[in-house]
């Protein structure tokens, strides 16, 4: 049977249930006019209480309590039961009416109250001998017994009817809908109780004098009110329940990618720590820093750069093993958490996963960006044990992982700037160079043409008094990392100069050079520093030349190119260093106020042995030609290579070929002693661009 059959043929059933016990207790009436005016007064009751529900609130939801059910029962015991008929079918049908309902559905609902009526009445009458309806009312122990029996049979036949109609509607079992509405009907079983236990006192209130019927509904009106007021303060307590786990889950996650922020990071690396410290396993943290990032942020705008974070946090979160953590730190730098390692290679597994997430181009409005990633690995418990100083582990393998180009790196002591004998180092180097204890080798430069020696490169060397002579790259690298460079960079500025001056008051026509890092370069101060430097040795401007590298030119193209145009202005020499390992551009270089170039000392060394390498020597040259620059080879270590530059026409050579860095109190020596030196010939300075 179709379920609208059913439902139907269950509403008429009980519609005409109603219909026939409405006529028996008709025909049992005995018509007089005692109790009408309980009966109008009751019935009143029963109107408003039908019309104005009580809510309260059950579980997450609010629900209506019906109050007039204690009025309409009271009538029942005081007034028999077709009073109790008239005075709840009106409520009923008022209550439908005004909502609308249905002709048929307003039948029902009359035909489903005709049969509770029906059935409290029937328990009643069943003991009459024990208790008596007649008014006024007198209650006793035995009373109450049987007003709680009929109440039961109210609750039963009124559950049962509508329980069995939600069934039909619903196309299930009366069982399966008891089964899932258990805690409804505790619920509604309970308040029922308490409603039909006022229905007594109402009796005989009203039965005794009609004007305590009032005083009886001021409570209940007292109680509507405070439910009313309950309610709104529960729909404000749960407002501000659910504010307060959004202020918790902002304060604890990423407003652009969602992902946990470095608060709620940290707080699961100390709850992963705490929890292997149990176990026995271990733990990983991951530290990825973006790489490109931020030409897309320059060139295309924030917004493009917010769309590819967003786009790059639905990667990981989809590569990640459950119960690991990815979270973003703050800027292109994320961070993760790799929990229960019985194997630590399973570490790599995840960091190649993550790499792999970047071979796809990002899709941003139209446009391919290939973005790549750079991972630092630090492993717990053997390179920390703490959460800080794992993060700080990961974050210096990290950057070695940059710098190397690598993808990932695990930690190493080796490359920890922060541990505590790199920065002793630290201290030392500064220390080094505010004493001025740091010495300076001079690698003198050749001409090809007069084969004479026409300048010097300065180069740092550091003799510990501890370790002995530290490798330029170690000590350079240090200050590159702990914010020494600049020092350092102007304190070889400075002692060139000073050298520079005594060589010429001894008539030595040489330049020096010095190299600048990428901080100096992009220091608006340094044009100023350097004319002072100048003034405070003496030294005319186009005694020295300033190496600068294609990367450091390229990561600030505006800025690098005011401050070199400025250097030049003052008559100071510039020369491209390790030309042809960076990613300048001819237009841009064409632009530059450089009057050299240098070609990188491992494309030299290896020209005669690899021909890609000849290819880029030669083509140097011939640009540099063209350009109106000065061509200088660096890694020039035989007579084959010397040889093989002349007949390509560069311009001038340093190497071992040539001359090891010597200090400043050789450099004289050297030039009376060596063939270069001997029959040196310098070219004068006015026909060097």
């Amino acid at each position: 049977m179709k379920k609208a059959q059913a439902l139907n043929i269950y509403i008429g059933s009980v519609t005409f249930a109603g219909a026939c016990l409405l006529i028996v207790h008709l025909a049992q009436f005995h018509w007089g006019s005692k109790g009408l005016a309980e009966l109008a007064l009751l019935t009143l009751f029963t109107v408003l209480a039908e019309l104005t529900p009580l809510q309260i609130r059950h579980g997450e939801e609010a629900t209506h309590v019906i109050l007039s059910i204690t009025f309409s029962f009271a009538v029942l015991l005081s007034l028999g039961a077709l009073a109790a008929i008239l005075a709840q079918g009106l409520a009923s049908a008022v209550d439908d009416a005004r909502r609308g309902k249905p002709l048929w559905k307003i039948g029902f609902n009359i035909g489903q109250h005709i049969l509770w009526i029906s059935a409290a009445s029937g328990v009643l009458r069943l003991f009459a001998g024990t208790f008596s309806l007649s008014i006024p009312v007198h209650l006793s122990v035995e009373g109450l017994g049987v007003i709680a029996l009929a109440g039961l049979a109210y609750f039963v036949v009124n559950y049962v009817s509508i329980a069995t109609a939600v069934a039909l509607s619903e196309e299930i079992g009366i069982v399966t809908h008891f089964r899932r509405s258990g805690k409804d009907l505790l619920f509604q079983g309970s308040i029922d109780t308490l409603l039909i236990a006022l229905a007594p006192i109402v009796a005989v209130a009203t039965s005794n004098s009609l004007l305590l019927l009032p005083l009886i509904a001021l409570p209940l009106a007292a109680v509507h009110k405070a439910a009313k007021v309950s309610l709104e303060n529960a729909g404000l307590v749960e407002t501000l329940k659910v504010k307060a786990e959004e202020n918790a889950y902002q304060a604890t996650h990423d407003s652009l990618t969602g992902l946990p922020n470095r608060t709620l990071f940290h707080d699961r690396l100390q709850q992963a720590v705490l929890g292997v410290a149990r176990s026995g396993a271990a733990v990983a943290v991951m530290l990825m820093d973006l790489d490109r990032f931020k030409e897309i942020n320059d060139a295309l705008g924030h917004q493009t750069g917010d769309l590819v974070l967003q786009e790059m946090s639905h990667r990981l979160s989809g590569i990640v093993r459950e119960g690991d953590t990815i979270a973003r730190l703050g800027g292109d730098e994320f961070a993760l958490v790799v929990t229960s390692l019985d194997d630590v290679s399973a570490v790599q597994v995840v960091a190649n996963r993550i790499l792999h997430a970047f071979d796809d181009p990002f899709m941003i409005n139209g446009m391919a960006l290939h973005i790549g990633a750079s991972l630092g690995i630090a492993i717990h418990p053997e390179q920390g044990t703490s959460p800080d100083v794992l993060i700080q582990r990961a974050d210096v393998a990290m950057y070695v992982a940059k710098n190397n180009r690598t993808g990932y790196e695990y930690y190493s002591p080796d490359s920890d700037y922060h541990s505590p004998a790199r920065l002793a180092l630290v201290d030392e180097l500064r220390a080094a160079i505010n004493e001025r204890a740091l010495t300076l080798h001079y690698q003198p430069k050749v001409d090809f043409g007069t084969e004479g020696a026409v300048g010097v490169e300065a180069l740092a060397r550091w003799d510990h008094p501890r370790r002995g002579a530290i490798s330029p790259v170690e000590f350079i690298e240090l200050a590159e990392q702990s914010g020494l460079i600049n020092p350092l960079t102007f304190y070889v500025l400075d002692r060139a100069l000073e050298q520079m001056k005594n060589w010429l008051a001894k008539g030595l026509d040489l330049t020096v050079s010095v190299n600048l890092s990428l901080q100096s370069l992009l220091d608006l101060q340094l044009p100023a520093m350097v004319e002072d430097m100048l003034k405070k040795w003496e030294v005319p401007p186009a005694h020295l030349i300033l190496e600068i590298t294609e990367s450091c030119m390229m990561s600030d193209p505006t800025r690098t190119m005011a401050i070199l145009n400025t250097l030049n202005d003052m008559g100071v020499r510039l020369s491209i260093d390790d030309f042809g390992t960076g990613y300048s551009s001819l237009s841009y270089l064409k632009r530059l106020p450089v009057s050299e170039l240098k070609i990188d000392k491992s494309f030299v060394m290896d020209m005669l042995a690899d021909e890609s390498n000849a290819v880029i020597v030669r083509s140097t040259i011939d640009l540099g030609k063209n350009l109106g620059l000065r061509v200088v080879a660096e890694g020039v270590a035989s007579d084959a290579i010397y040889s093989t530059l002349v007949q390509l026409g560069c311009s001038l050579a340093q190497g071992f070929h040539i001359s090891r860095p010597i200090p400043a109190d050789e450099i004289e020596t050297w030039l009376k002693t060596s063939h270069w030196g001997e029959s040196s010939k310098p070219a004068p300075l006015a026909l060097v661009r």
